[in-house]
């Protein structure tokens, strides 16, 4: 009888107190943030006061020190009202978890209580124009020079990265030779109010609110101070602290396919055609149906994932976790788009949240790693790894 896959009192609580919280504050201006594209600024400073911007800081630093799996409630239910802040919520806590766990004590003294607080929001640059899930072939470089880092090159598809959106950023950078590969990966805490650093926008086809865009980096210096860990080990703590956050990211897409299918089925009920409810034609119930199994299976999936990562289990966890993603965000995207088929004209118009959910979760596909990639890395872990394709 160890099977338990009932939530704790605590988590329950938490899931009707952001519940609440999301929909009074943020599901108002959803809308409004993707028109304009409009950095929720004041939503974020108001998360920040619930407490949600330091989910996995050290309560010295005024953090919760939360679980996975309440994270993972919490990154759900955002998910229901807006992805956008989903992403920026998920973002500034990775960023923030890394620091808590990684750097030094002097960088958690100075950072981590503003950035709980959000005077300071915080976000990761991983991604270059030529290499996203092939991480570790990056080519921005960070060479030491006295006591600072001077860094040079291009940082592009980045949350937060436009002007107006983030103000400091985890940079992983080349810190020994470029064919180094993996092993010459480094993490610095950058500033990005120092000279040498140009930002740019990009404009997406979701998450319009989020500042998606770019950093160049020409002669930029950071301390050395500002270095994340150890030098050249940045891949490795990307790969130790990570995986769980793709569960997360996965479990804000579900929330929004959660939503999409409430507002399906109560459409389905009241909508009448050929005189009666369009939910009493067969095909409506079987799509409705069947989107309803899959968000139900995916969330299972990254349930497990994260009660396995807080259990520190890590036998299955990298198969888990990219299992979860992969089902996850396919099941979202379909569900999501399935509604919009349902509700016909009227799913398509940017006065029903439909389409702004579809252009936000179709992008969950291929961030923070690709469903292709988990693929590839859940076949890897069922085969192993002498079976990969690419050796």
């Amino acid at each position: 009888m160890a099977l338990n896959f009932s939530f704790s009192e605590d988590q329950v609580l938490t899931r009707k107190m952001v519940r609440e919280f999301f929909e009074r504050e943020i599901a108002p201006k959803a809308a409004l943030w993707d028109r304009s594209r409009e950095f929720p600024h004041e939503c974020i400073l108001k998360m920040a006061d619930m407490g949600l911007m330091g989910l996995y800081a050290p309560k010295e630093y005024g953090g919760q020190d939360i679980d996975n799996v309440t994270a993972g409630i919490i990154h759900e239910e955002i998910g229901r009202v807006d992805c956008n802040c989903g992403v920026i919520l998920y973002v500034h806590n990775n960023a923030v978890m890394l620091i808590s766990r990684i750097a030094s004590k002097s960088l958690k003294d100075e950072w981590l209580e503003k950035l709980v607080k959000c005077k300071r929001k915080i976000g990761l640059a991983l991604t270059e124009p030529g290499y996203g899930s092939d991480f570790a072939s990056i080519t921005t470089k960070a060479e030491r020079r006295g006591e600072h880092y001077i860094i040079n090159g291009e940082k592009s598809y980045i949350t937060g990265a436009a002007p107006g959106g983030l103000d400091l950023f985890i940079v992983f950078v080349k810190t020994g030779p470029i064919e180094a590969g993996h092993k010459a990966i480094s993490a610095l805490l950058v500033n990005l109010d120092s000279e040498g650093i140009e930002r740019y926008e990009i404009e997406d086809m979701g998450l319009r609110g989020s500042k998606f865009g770019g950093l160049r980096f020409n002669n930029a210096k950071v301390p050395i101070g500002n270095i994340i860990g150890e030098e050249n080990r940045g891949f490795y703590y990307i790969m130790e602290h990570f995986n769980p956050g793709r569960v997360l990211w996965t479990l804000v897409a579900l929330g929004a396919a959660e939503k999409a299918l409430e507002l399906t089925i109560e459409y389905a009920k009241q909508r009448k055609v050929f005189g009666k409810p369009l939910a009493k034609f067969e095909e409506i119930q079987f799509r409705i149906a069947r989107n309803y199994m899959n968000i139900e299976a995916a969330k299972l999936l990254c349930y497990k994932a994260l009660w396995l990562a807080d259990k520190g289990e890590t036998r299955e966890l990298i198969k888990i976790h990219a299992m979860a993603k992969w089902l996850g965000v396919e099941a979202a995207i379909k569900a999501i788009d399935d509604s919009m088929q349902i509700h016909g004209a009227i799913g398509y118009t940017v006065e029903y949240p439909l389409e702004r959910m579809y252009r936000d979760v179709r992008g969950f596909g291929w961030a923070d790693g690709s469903i292709e990639i988990m693929k590839i890395i859940t076949a890897r872990e069922i085969l192993g790894r002498e079976y990969l394709p690419y050796r």
